[in-house]
């Protein structure tokens, strides 16, 4: 180690001295390392500047202490590839120990009288630390450059040389081909020979892997009375760190002090490589508070390791002790902040790594044999106290880009007026929370989360195999003093955590200001494009980056490196909003959206991340997690929500009170999921209260427009995911036992049955010969009562009813969802005739139910149903209006009016008197008091019980769930009528109907019935005859040739989104750098040709999408082929589409 100046000057007076030098270089092994420029250091009994400072510091007894000044205008501290800092500095060290051990030089004790050490300040006016690049990457990164710009260079040669050939054709027609393609050739070499030229002169240039840069650094450090001596310092330390057990016998320590420290910088920036972002940039912090530092020594002498100071001769080589305990910080420290900016991407995870691997050559990892700490304990193990911190604006970036040069695609996440309290095991957060998309198209700047006022607090629970807090029973041992019983020695091992359990809670107010304006509201605005960033940003944080120099080859050592996302245990979250609005929009300029506005809203979930096994035995595998739910619970308080399409726009204050365009409303909504996943339990419960619903035209219109735009983006996703090709494993289902429904075994068979007993006929339904089927079915039909549904039968059939059978039979393999409802409301709506129908119920059960697979023509669907048990339903119509006025809106009706009351049987009971006046009497009239409006309102239908029966069928089979069931066993099932089974089918089933109707009413309740129940889009009838037509031509296509296809497929359609990608970045850049002179005709092309490719990229998502769904369903074919032998196609026989039914065992009109 050589140190270097040029000059030295010294000034010495009776209360200073100082030296000043223009530049001290600090030479290691033949390398500038330290490098400063105008160095000055001071020394003065008393300081006025650092008086003040110390004023600061309400609990320091001195008013004033001598002053050591470090300042330099430049200070650099450089370190080279593979150049080892941390061991040449070791050696220095050692070389200082030894002199000390030859002279006999030991440290004085600490007593509390003793004389107080020097303040110390330090100030730069630039500082600057820069680690090496390897020379290797820097290769690497010169020679893609070269290559890049090389690419535009010959692109631009072969043009210029293609213009002159064509000039040279006007002068010349007769000009040989040959010739131009000899130039042509030529062209190529001297473009190769360019290159290489190119490539010989660029050299190998050096960049920084790491800068950090400090403007207008400053370090202030005190020494006072208040931290002077062993006692308060220990005083300090168990104040700081009360968590901890502070031994009773007290701790031995190599070192301590104590110290109240200032920290100033004006600017602080951190880079790597030559990335555009910056890791980190700050502007005016100020750090300041008090700090304990204690380095622990073991008596026994088990973390004293033995360094050699080699001597020449004739001297022996000396050995010296040096303690391997880390110096430990105990503060209580503050800070502020003007701006604080910080971004992370996993695409940045490489350098980091490379960053760590260097930074081993500043600060030495540990001699302990143990494994290392990861980063988050080992500052539980070094770092113990509070922080508070208090910052005007943060920001924080995620890339959710792939490419670190990529600046467009990243989520910028806002905290404004931020403070942070960071204690022991607890952080507490106060800001507002504004969230923006960054992207390089019309959604760039987009506000998708706003948070007027948010308090985050966060539990850390560690999990550990002893107490997590104990960091003082850490004892680390040389190498050559470890215990004779320890065969994995780990010296961490009852304070290394193995999980770490975290609680969130969120608790969300409104911003400052009076009136709910959507200004103070928080509130939410997605569109479709914002979760197809959403998907990159957490397909981007998910992504595995490889190992950056790890394992023997690299001298290192190959201990996986352990990841905080993977780390978590249990999580438990609580959410709890005020009045907020979500908004979502199919596109920046579509008129189709929602938006939902609610008074409040608590959110409890609990959830844990659980590592899955892999299942192929031999084979290594990386682990897999999952994070399951264990507990949600969610209330809503007073939610509404709106629809919009062309015409209809929402408010800007976030409130919405436009009843045409009011689809939803609640006044409470209760949401709970189970743990248990059975056919007893329902996975998800809901409960609602006081449910308002309006169905229109226009809600129809625009609900079918919002839903086909979530189908086709989440088709893209689905069929551009590698599982697309998935080759699937597949068994055949086992025999299963009836259980709880003893006329049916399964979903599908029900033959056996009606051998058995005639009377057991079920419709739609046949034997295994013809024959036998139809005189099955005449016999079963001998005791039968052919009339029709509608008339008066007492003993009418009920699983006469398709829809009714399908839903209850005892094939289900999950109850999805429970819903309650209680006291609802629906308005009904057509579009060809005025009025409306109000349908309102006390109570009703909905329950949606997952079957298993069923088998239709030789394919296979998936198959759910909604069943609804509803009681107290009445129906209500406003009365004809014979003059031919505008109807005038209508208005919902009171608990009173829906609620089911219990008659007492008192003839003077109030409860007579409605149905004296003809209150709940079909027929009869609402108050206009009831309903607070002069609009009357008649029942049409008394109050009655109802079952609504809804059985759908899926082509999109769920690959995970067939995999895990298997696939069923294959039955013929025909019935006289067609293929009955595994068609869509709607029942509709009243025991009791009481009903009335005017000649107005009855054409209204056939415009609702056609226009909004038995409605069907016809675009979806038109893509259903596509598809058919597609599947068909799918079945002549063997395996290979449809799987080559579908890559095919697939690739066009990635290329297609890549298209429409690059024509919205030109979009965007022409309007942001045009200042505001737009060519416009190249704008109206652009779009057109936007249009015409997305137009495009739906036919060939479609196409593809069959593709993958025969693909699937042709292994599933193939699994069943054993089983699969003796099924026969029938001719002549009517498929059945869609199927309506509606029943009312006793109606009386």
């Amino acid at each position: 180690m050589i140190w270097r100046i040029p000059s030295l000057t010294f000034d010495v007076s009776p209360n200073s001295l100082s030296a000043v030098s223009p530049k001290l270089v600090v030479n290691m092994d033949g390398l500038d390392i330290i490098t400063a420029i105008d160095v000055c250091i001071t020394k003065r009994k008393s300081d006025v500047q650092m008086d003040g400072y110390r004023r600061g510091f309400k609990e320091f007894e001195a008013l004033s202490n001598k002053v050591w000044t470090w300042a330099a205008a430049s200070f650099l501290f450089y370190l080279p590839f593979e150049f080892n800092f941390a061991q040449v500095f070791d050696e220095f060290v050692n070389a200082i120990k030894w002199i000390k051990v030859v002279h006999c030089l030991k440290r004085d004790p600490f007593p509390p009288n003793a004389p107080l050490p020097s303040d110390i300040r330090i100030i730069f006016k630039e500082a600057r630390i820069e680690l090496e690049d390897d020379p290797f990457e820097n290769l690497l990164q010169m020679s893609h450059e070269l290559k890049e710009d090389e690419v535009y260079e010959c692109e631009r040669r072969r043009q210029m040389l293609s213009e002159r050939l064509l000039a040279l054709k006007k002068s010349n027609p007769l000009m040989p081909q040959a010739r131009i393609d000899e130039l042509f050739v030529l062209l190529q070499e001297k473009n190769s020979a360019i290159y290489v030229e190119r490539w010989n002169k660029a050299g190998n240039i050096k960049r920084p892997l790491f800068v950090s840069k400090w403007v207008d650094f400053e370090l202030r450090v005190f020494a006072d009375p208040y931290l002077h001596g062993s006692e308060k310092c220990v005083q300090l330390i168990q104040e700081f760190d009360p968590l901890s057990m502070y031994p009773r016998g007290g701790l031995s320590f190599s070192t301590l002090w104590g110290r109240g420290m200032e920290f100033d910088f004006g600017e602080w920036t951190v880079n790597f490589r030559d990335y555009p972002i910056p890791y980190l940039l700050t502007k005016d912090m100020h750090f300041f508070g008090i700090v304990v530092g204690a380095e622990e020594f073991e008596e026994g002498g088990r973390s004293l390791r033995e360094c050699l100071v080699p001597l020449p001769q004739p001297w022996e080589t000396h050995i010296i002790e040096r303690n391997m305990s880390p110096l430990k910080f105990y503060y209580d420290m503050q800070c502020e902040s003007a701006e604080y900016s910080a971004t992370y991407g996993p695409c940045w995870e490489p350098c980091l790594s490379m960053v760590s691997l260097m930074w081993n050559n500043i600060s030495a990892p540990s001699r302990d044999p143990s494994i290392p700490l990861p980063f988050w304990d080992k500052m539980r193990f070094l770092l113990h106290g509070r922080f508070s911190w208090l910052s005007s604006k943060v920001v924080t970036t995620m890339l959710a880009s792939p490419d670190p040069y990529n600046t467009t695609e990243t989520v910028e996440i806002c905290w404004d007026e931020f403070g942070l309290d960071w204690m022991l095991g607890e952080i507490r957060i106060r800001c507002g929370l504004r969230v923006f998309m960054r992207t390089a198209s019309r959604y760039d700047d987009s506000r998708i989360l706003f948070l007027p006022d948010l308090k985050l607090r966060v539990l850390l629970d560690w999990i550990c195999s002893g107490d997590p807090h104990d960091h003082h029973s850490v004892t680390l041992c040389a190498p050559h003093r470890l215990p004779h019983y320890s065969t994995d020695h780990d010296s961490y091992r009852a304070f290394r955590s193995s999980s770490l359990d975290l609680s969130l809670t969120f608790d969300v107010a409104a911003g400052a200001g009076n009136g709910d304006t959507g200004d103070r509201l928080p509130h939410v605005l997605l569109y479709a494009n914002t979760f197809r960033c959403l998907e990159f940003l957490i397909n981007t944080l998910t992504m595995k980056n490889r190992n950056v120099r790890k394992g023997c080859l690299f001298g290192t050592s190959s201990y996986p490196k352990p990841q905080l996302g993977k780390h978590f245990g249990k999580v438990n979250v609580s959410l709890n909003f005020p009045k907020f609005y979500i908004t979502y929009w199919m596109s920046h300029s579509s008129d189709y959206g929602f938006r939902v506005i609610s008074d409040g809203l608590n959110l409890m979930a609990a959830m844990k991340l659980s590592v899955q096994a892999a299942s192929e035995q031999g084979i290594t595998r990386r682990r897999s997690y999952v994070w399951t739910p264990q507990h949600v619970s969610a209330t809503l308080w007073g939610t509404k929500v709106h629809v919009y399409s062309q015409g209809h726009a929402p408010s800007v204050d976030g409130t919405s009170n436009d009843e045409a365009t009011f689809l939803l409303g609640v006044s409470r909504v209760s949401y709970i999921r189970e743990n248990s996943q059975g056919h007893d339990s329902s996975q998800h419960r809901l409960t609602v209260h006081d449910l308002k619903g309006s169905w229109t035209a226009q809600n129809r219109d625009a609900c079918i427009s919002i839903a086909d735009g979530v189908h086709r983006a989440h088709l893209l996703r689905r069929i551009l995911s590698n599982d697309a090709l998935k080759i699937l494993k597949l068994h055949m289902e086992e025999e299963s036992q009836p259980s709880g429904n003893p006329q049916m075994t399964d979903g599908t068979n029900s033959a056996q049955d009606q051998g058995s007993d005639p009377r057991g006929h079920r419709r739609g339904y046949s034997m295994s010969d013809q024959n036998q089927s139809l005189l099955t079915q005449l016999i079963g039909e001998a005791s039968t009562k052919l009339v029709a549904h509608c008339e008066q039968a007492t003993d009418l059939p009920t699983d006469s009813l398709l829809g009714a059978l399908q839903c209850t039979l005892d094939d289900v393999r999950l109850i999805n969802w429970q819903i309650d409802l209680l006291n609802s409301q629906v308005v009904l709506k057509g579009c060809e005739r005025a009025g409306f129908i109000l349908i309102t119920a006390a109570r009703a059960s909905v329950t949606q139910k997952v079957h298993r697979c069923v088998w239709r023509n030789g394919q296979l669907l998936g198959k759910k149903s909604w069943s609804a048990i509803i009681s107290g339903m009445q129906y209500f119509a406003p009365i004809s209006n014979p003059d031919g006025k505008e109807m005038k809106p209508f208005r919902w009706l009171t608990k009173e009016v829906i609620e089911e009351k219990a008659p007492t049987g008192a003839v003077g009971d109030p409860y007579l008197h409605p149905y004296i006046g003809a209150g709940d009497a079909v027929g009869g009239v609402v108050d206009a008091k009831e309903t607070s409006e002069e609009l009357q309102l008649q029942r049409i239908v008394s109050r009655c019980s109802c079952e609504i029966y809804f059985c759908y069928f899926s082509e999109e089979l769920k690959t995970d769930a067939i995999e895990e069931t298997g696939v069923p066993k294959v039955e013929q099932e025909r019935g006289i009528g067609g293929e009955e089974t595994g068609v869509d089918c709607v029942t509709l089933k009243h025991n009791m109907l009481e009903a009335t109707s005017n000649s107005e009413q009855y054409e209204m309740v056939v415009d609702i019935v056609n226009n909004l129940v038995l409605f069907v889009d016809p675009k979806k009838k038109e893509l259903a005859e596509r598809r058919r037509k597609l599947r068909f031509a799918c079945q002549m296509t063997d395996m290979k040739e449809m799987r080559e296809r579908i890559i095919e497929q697939q690739c066009e359609l990635r290329e297609i989104v890549s298209v429409v990608r690059s024509l919205e970045r030109q979009l965007f850049y022409l309007d942001t750098q045009s200042n505001g002179n737009v060519d416009e005709q190249k704008r109206r092309d652009i779009v057109e040709e936007m249009e015409d490719i997305k137009a495009k990229q739906l036919e060939v998502s479609d196409k593809l999408a069959i593709y993958i769904s025969c693909y699937k369903q042709r292994q599933v074919d193939a699994a069943r082929a054993i089983v699969f032998r003796n099924l026969e196609e029938e001719d002549g026989v009517a498929a059945v589409a869609r199927r309506f039914e509606e029943s009312s065992i006793f109606s009386k009109l």
